[in-house]
């Protein structure tokens, strides 16, 4: 089985709406404004705070990244913090980073091959431009070789060495952007083989939304799996992805109403919070496909 489909949720009915997607954003932009602390910065989810030191600062599940979605210029959300902005940024330090080296090969995008490869391809003049064609093709052909294709549908294990098992060690088969077919797909679009690139994709579509135990955030949620479907609008000019990927953006909004309600408050991180879903539909109203930080970096 290429995923586990206990873990996804019916995709919502709710149509793509423009000025119900813009006031969604708005009011993700008011929450974290208003939860924002001189002191404490933001509160703290209990899965990002785990053994970590408060407040937490990093650009995974801290001050930091809030502040860069908070002060990024897409235009739906180009909201800015103006002084509250400088205090956190003050009091934010580095902390733990996206790609850990884990001494094994890794597909996904957070702890994988396919972000590091990227980060080389934007290089400039740091990296040689002779060798981005033989560093995509080489890539392209690793992610064939890992790929694990079931009736017209991809997706890759955890780490190269666990090929062709998709289990990870505890027993869970990854579809998600940090883990996973919907980060290689995300990660790898410009080259990967477009059959394949499509299968991947695909899957992502026909899963659905990850659940709500997983989140809704860009790391491991429904934003960070409607980015592989921008990525496949990007690649192929077909627009029925970017519809896709636009549903993809509405059911999370929808996750975001929902935690809302059962917890009492946001979560306020980057990357596994409410500030993935409202990126990525902002990404979603204007067509663009970078995802956060690990596409382009615009300070």
């Amino acid at each position: 089985m290429l995923y586990r489909p206990e873990t996804f949720e019916p995709l919502t009915e709710e149509p793509w709406d423009e000025t119900r997607v813009r006031a969604a954003i708005r009011s993700i932009v008011a929450d974290a404004e208003a939860a924002f602390d001189p002191d404490s910065l933001w509160p703290a989810d209990e899965w990002d705070a785990w053994q970590a030191r408060l407040p937490l600062t990093s650009l995974y599940v801290g001050a930091a990244g809030v502040v860069w979605a908070l002060d990024d210029r897409r235009g739906a959300l180009g909201q800015r913090l103006a002084g509250q902005r400088r205090r956190a940024l003050a009091a934010a330090r580095c902390g733990r980073p996206l790609g850990e080296s884990t001494g094994r090969s890794q597909p996904g995008a957070a702890h994988g091959v396919g972000t590091n490869v990227n980060a080389l391809l934007q290089g400039g003049e740091l990296f040689p431009s002779e060798r981005h064609e033989e560093l995509k093709r080489a890539t392209a052909e690793a992610f064939d070789r890992t790929a694990v294709v079931e009736d017209g549908l991809a997706n890759w294990p955890m780490t190269a060495e666990e090929y062709p098992n998709l289990a990870a060690d505890d027993g869970e088969i990854r579809l998600q952007w940090c883990h996973g077919g919907a980060g290689v797909v995300a990660s790898a679009a410009a080259y990967l083989e477009e059959e394949l690139l499509l299968a991947g994709a695909e899957l992502v579509w026909r899963a659905g939304p990850p659940g709500m135990e997983k989140g809704l955030g860009i790391c491991h949620g429904t934003a960070g799996n409607g980015y592989a479907l921008l990525k496949v609008f990007e690649r192929t000019g077909d627009e029925r992805w970017l519809e896709r990927a636009r549903r993809f953006a509405v059911h999370g909004l929808g996750q975001v109403e929902r935690w809302r309600a059962t917890r009492g408050r946001g979560r306020y991180s980057l990357w596994t919070g409410d500030i993935g879903p409202a990126l990525f539909a902002a990404d979603c109203l204007d067509s663009r496909t970078a995802v956060p930080i690990v596409d382009a970096v615009d300070w």
